[in-house]
């Protein structure tokens, strides 16, 4: 199964002659690569992101991401996310699509409310639905955690889906259904919210 988690942040249809841009680097910490083909290029604050590009932290890197369309998202450290299935219409102002998280941690905030997109985030495990401004996303090879932190969060795998409220998240481990929501306990919410900020000065 795979996760898929999808962000309706309110934009409209994208026209099928998107550019390949769709976002830039807007600050780096550590150790942070752009991959695009087979070429690796270290990231650096203001490089133009493409659909093609996969962005991969080591394990001191973080990255803030800017994407075109009103969506931040922060990639915390030892952390593999695909950008080659999004779509942007600079025209509309508008991101569709979807990220693929290999592995890692990465943030979600929608900077710009009042604007509409369907944003979806995909990982090895189940599929989940998603509607809301601000979230987190962790997978590692077993394991698939989401927390939503403001909005409504939809998460759904082996035809059970839940839905979190800020404050709760889930857990799916392997080929399982997502956990019933819990509020995440105080020091599980504050190692997520550090591992997946990143203060631009």
């Amino acid at each position: 199964m795979r996760l898929i988690i999808v962000f309706w942040l309110l934009l409209g249809a994208l026209p099928a002659a998107a550019a390949d841009a769709i976002g830039g680097v807007a600050a780096i910490r550590g150790e942070v690569s752009v991959v695009r083909g087979d070429e690796w290029s270290a990231a650096a604050p203001g490089m133009r992101l493409e659909r093609a590009d996969r962005i991969v932290t080591g394990a001191n890197g973080r990255a803030l991401l800017q994407l075109d369309g009103g969506l931040a998202v922060t990639v915390g450290a030892n952390t593999e996310l695909q950008l080659e299935h999004l779509h942007h219409n600079p025209q509309a102002a508008t991101l569709t699509g979807w990220l693929d998280l290999i592995k890692g941690l990465v943030r979600g905030v929608l900077t710009a409310p009042g604007t509409t997109n369907e944003i979806e985030i995909q990982t090895p495990l189940a599929l989940t639905s998603v509607r809301s401004t601000e979230w987190t996303v962790e997978h590692d090879s077993e394991h698939t955690a989401v927390l939503c932190l403001e909005g409504e969060v939809v998460v759904a795998a082996n035809g059970v889906s839940v839905t979190l409220p800020p404050g709760d998240g889930t857990d799916i481990r392997g080929p399982t259904s997502p956990n019933e929501p819990v509020a995440w306990g105080a020091q599980r919410v504050a190692s997520t919210v550090a591992r997946s900020s990143f203060a631009v000065p």
